[in-house]
């Protein structure tokens, strides 16, 4: 059984590491081979630069498998937002499945659709099989951050820069905890994960239960006659201690997104504008906090990103996203920092500057 889907890209998103990435998403994972087609570059095309500025690259995924009553669509969208996370965009799909079928969030918003979003490294020579596997083990917890990160993406994301600044700050709150890449800062949580707390969480209610009369006893030594009054009190503090043992392990937001930007700019130099002094960077932070309060909390504030700085941001927010589920997927030795940082470099003049 096999099924192609057929993938459009237009000559502005042509480039040589966009085509070295192509050959190598051949890849076999759960008993399905998912091989990519393309046309090799032509270099008499190239050449002929009036030729070539009017082309078009017609690209095939073609899915097998020996497998009985296999979803192909189903796979396909998930290899594709695979894609989309690679090089930065859903290239356009112009066969397979039906534009009534699709959801708009797998067509990219025009301002994404850039060949300065590849960021891989120009000589690949990468087995993506691990990294899809890797990715694939990624959907099982993040799912819903990545399917709304297509969507805040998406040309059906109505383009206000405002509102894609905290949806995407509203990702990385659910993101963090998925992070594998990330030293946590809370104590607890470096050294016990969210199933080794509730096992604890478990254990300490059943000995709570246990010890149910001397509990009791501590709170009125006359219970006995009273049991009928304090049941639901004993229950509220049991409830209470469930989710407080649960608690131990949260961060805060604002320590959520402190972590990840110094994440990636310990490793890709992302905010270092923002970091030329501590105040200016406290102010940063700050303004992604009120920024993000203003929408989910009703909370109005003159200290938020304006319009302008909006607009700037939502790149270097979009940018930070990928970096963490490519790195997620361990392919850090892949990713070209001096590309990052001629696109962070434009980003910053303009913020500098004030002005597009």
């Amino acid at each position: 059984m096999e099924k192609t889907y057929e993938l459009k890209f237009h000559y502005v998103n042509q480039n040589m590491v966009l085509h070295s990435i192509l050959d190598n998403l051949n890849i076999i994972v759960d008993d399905v081979n998912y091989k990519v087609i393309y046309d090799q570059y032509n270099l008499e095309k190239i050449m002929n630069f009036e030729e070539y500025s009017k082309s078009e690259q017609n690209v095939r995924v073609i899915l097998s498998t020996n497998k009985k009553d296999e979803d192909f669509d189903h796979l396909f969208l998930t290899f594709y937002s695979f894609i989309n996370i690679i090089i930065g965009f859903f290239p356009t799909l112009i066969s397979g499945i039906t534009e009534f079928e699709l959801s708009k969030k797998y067509f990219s918003n025009y301002m994404y659709i850039r060949n300065d979003t590849v960021f891989l490294e120009d000589d690949l020579n990468i087995d993506f099989t691990n990294a899809y596997k890797e990715y694939l083990d990624i959907l099982k917890t993040s799912y819903f951050q990545i399917d709304y990160f297509s969507y805040i993406t998406s040309i059906n994301n109505l383009y206000i820069p405002e509102i894609s600044v905290v949806n995407i700050l509203q990702v990385f709150d659910g993101l963090y905890d998925n992070l594998e890449i990330l030293e946590k800062s809370s104590f607890i949580s470096q050294k016990l994960s969210n199933s080794k707390l509730k096992k604890i969480r478990k254990n300490i209610c059943t000995t709570f239960e246990i010890n149910r009369n001397e509990i009791l006893k501590i709170i009125d030594k006359d219970y006995k006659n009273k049991s009928t009054e304090y049941d639901e009190l004993f229950n509220k503090l049991k409830d209470d201690l469930k989710n407080s043992i649960l608690q131990l392990g949260n961060v805060n937001f604002d320590n959520k997104l402190r972590e990840i930007f110094n994440y990636v700019t310990q490793n890709y130099e992302i905010f270092n504008y923002e970091k030329k002094s501590k105040e200016k960077y406290e102010e940063f932070l700050n303004k992604c906090k009120k920024t993000r309060n203003s929408f989910s909390h009703s909370f109005d504030s003159d200290r938020k990103f304006n319009g302008f700085e909006s607009s700037m941001y939502i790149f270097k927010f979009v940018l930070t996203f990928r970096l963490l589920i490519l790195e997620e997927m361990k392919l850090t030795e892949y990713i070209s920092k001096s590309k990052i940082k001629k696109f962070v470099d434009e980003i910053d003049k303009r913020l500098e500057k004030g002005e597009w």
